[in-house]
């Protein structure tokens, strides 16, 4: 979920640059958490951390959400490892752990993208191939 709202807050920044809209990702935030279903403490965090930094732009780059990839990760990265060993597809959680990295400030949304459906791609053939083989 992080890394879902990491690139959308991304597209509305770069969207809010390149049209000059001047959008406030905070305020964005506070209005999405009051008719959300993942309102409570998440969109506070969001709220919280384009506060600190009304020009964050990677909210991955936040020291709340750095610390709390940081300490998913290994989990992930297991939970990733035993789909792929089971021939279970997981095309998205692969390329979230990819998107979960810091990503560099001169990157844009759009490259961010392609990676992240070259690895599910990868992926997903990978899988493809595994379920072949499981058939056999």
């Amino acid at each position: 979920m992080q890394c879902a709202m990491r690139q959308g807050m991304e597209l509305l920044r770069s969207g809010s640059t390149e049209y000059k809209w001047d959008l406030n990702l905070s305020d964005i935030a506070t209005i999405w958490r009051g008719g959300s279903i993942i309102r409570a403490k998440f969109l506070n965090r969001i709220v919280q951390a384009y506060r600190r930094d009304p020009a964050l732009h990677n909210l991955l780059l936040d020291r709340y959400f750095t610390r709390a990839i940081k300490k998913a990760q290994p989990k992930w990265r297991l939970v990733l490892s035993s789909a792929i060993k089971h021939g279970v597809a997981a095309p998205a959680f692969s390329a979230s752990l990819k998107n979960s990295r810091k990503i560099d400030p001169a990157e844009n949304a759009a490259a961010a993208s392609r990676r992240g459906i070259a690895v599910a791609a990868v992926l997903w053939r990978l899988a493809l191939r595994t379920a072949k083989r499981l058939q056999h």
